[in-house]
């Protein structure tokens, strides 16, 4: 890693032999450790970096930085002699300190630092905005994968180096106060709260503390004096009444930046201006207004990048299981299997449907929606019901909700399955039964093995 910091400003730092003025290259992977950089243990629940510090030492990495427990202090009391050990009272809040100075950072010679939060299309969204953003500016970090919790987003800002000019990090929550740690570690310049809805509700229980903890993003950007700017979705119940100077709203709605999706693009209205985004690799207005989102985000940051920015936006391709279309054989197939829940299962199926011409000749693959705690069944059985106002022509529901489904489905029209193995057979056939097949359901039930067969 190339990061940097003054070790002796954080609150968690313990040792005194440091100078002021001494800078460190932190490093988490044992196995990546040299002579040129200092190794942080991290000590969690279940995992205890400071066991591998023979590795460390071997690569000749020169400090150690470990949370000072009785277990580790008899670990390393055997390498004491070999290298430098500087202690912290709390390694997971010391790499949080680390990752907020890289964050100012980087704002404090030009750059700008993206937060994105969110029930749904939050991801997407954040790699709307990375493919935009990276294509007008040098050195941009974004979240890899689904690192968006009280590590990942630290690990996010540890790809920073010295000339790193942008930072996209999403903000993952499955309890409430994990935002409030993500904003203090990342101190974003620009953000946005994609949506309110029915996620990780095993915590949450209702959508008054999804919205709580979701636009706790556009709380701490309020108190934050580097905010620049917070876009506000005027289409969603809760998040339309946050307002304050640093805010700009968007959505179909009377909004700052006014939003109407027909024929497959996206129309743009702001003060005298119209813009229209169009993009052949994308299904469903759900995801032109995350386009749309990103456009703005990156608008706001780089006004005088538009017609770039408007050019890249035709370019943007899905990836990693979302939204993505296949072709198998003489068969049309798109897959949506990373998440699911109640309204991204029903914004899906729409955009997938102004997507073919022949509705009898389509098969729809739905599976588990997954941490909606005590309201599974009922929401399962609504979705099921609306689905079913859609007279699909053909459907299969995998997952062990399968019997909360069948109770809200209305019609015979239905497979069920427990799993995808159980399906698999099936599934092979079907592939050569229907032109245009749709997948989608929670990560766990993992329906891109489907595909595997092929």
């Amino acid at each position: 890693m190339n990061s940097f910091y003054e070790i002796k400003k954080f609150k968690t730092y313990k040792d005194s032999s440091l100078k002021n003025d001494r800078f460190l290259n932190l490093e988490m992977d044992s196995r990546k450790t040299s002579l040129d950089n200092v190794f942080l243990a991290i000590h969690g629940e279940r995992f205890n970096a400071v066991n591998f510090i023979e590795q460390v030492i071997k690569n000749q990495c020169p400090v150690i930085i470990y949370e000072e427990t009785e277990e580790n202090n008899k670990l390393i009391e055997k390498f004491k002699g070999e290298i430098k050990w500087i202690k912290v009272t709390d390694s997971i809040a010391f790499l949080q300190e680390f990752s907020r100075l890289i964050s100012d950072k980087i704002k404090a010679r030009g750059g700008e630092v993206f937060a994105i939060s969110g029930s749904n299309g939050k991801t997407t969204t954040r790699e709307m905005l990375y493919h935009l953003v990276s294509g007008i500016c040098d050195n941009v970090i974004t979240t890899q994968k689904n690192n968006n919790n009280h590590i990942g987003v630290p690990l996010t800002l540890l790809q920073a180096t010295k000339s790193t000019q942008v930072a996209i990090v999403e903000l993952g929550s499955n309890h409430p106060g994990e935002i409030k740690v993500l904003c203090e570690a990342s101190n974003p310049s620009y953000g946005v709260t994609t949506n309110i809805g029915h996620t990780h509700l095993e915590f949450f229980h209702t959508l008054d503390a999804v919205f709580k903890e979701e636009a706790y993003l556009f709380e701490w950007m309020r108190s934050s004096s580097t905010s620049k700017c917070f876009l506000v979705n005027n289409d969603d119940q809760y998040l339309k009444t946050i307002s304050s100077s640093f805010t700009k709203s968007y959505g179909q709605a009377n909004s700052d930046y006014k939003f109407t999706f027909e024929d497959n693009k996206l129309t743009i209205n702001y003060a005298k201006e119209s813009l229209n985004i169009s993009n052949g690799y994308i299904t469903g207005q759900h995801n032109f207004f995350n386009l749309g989102v990103a456009f703005v985000l990156s608008l706001q940051a780089y006004p005088e990048r538009k017609e770039d920015l408007l050019e890249l936006t035709k370019t943007f391709r899905p990836t990693f299981n979302r939204s993505q279309w296949t072709q198998i054989g003489k068969t049309q197939v798109f897959l949506d299997a990373y998440n699911a829940n109640p309204s991204s299962m029903l914004a899906s199926i729409d955009g997938f449907l102004t997507k073919i011409n022949e509705i009898d000749k389509a098969l729809f693959i739905v599976g588990d929606m997954n941490e909606l705690g005590d309201q599974t069944e009922a929401l399962h059985k609504d979705t099921a019901e609306k689905i079913s106002n859609k007279s699909l022509n053909s459907l299969v529901f995998i997952g062990q909700y399968k019997n909360h489904f069948k109770a809200g489905y209305i019609g015979e029209n239905f497979r069920l399955y427990e799993d995808v193995s159980s399906y698999l057979c099936d599934f092979k056939n079907d592939l050569k039964s229907y032109t245009h097949i749709f997948i989608k359901g929670s990560r766990s039930l993992q329906l891109e093995r489907l595909l595997d067969i092929t």
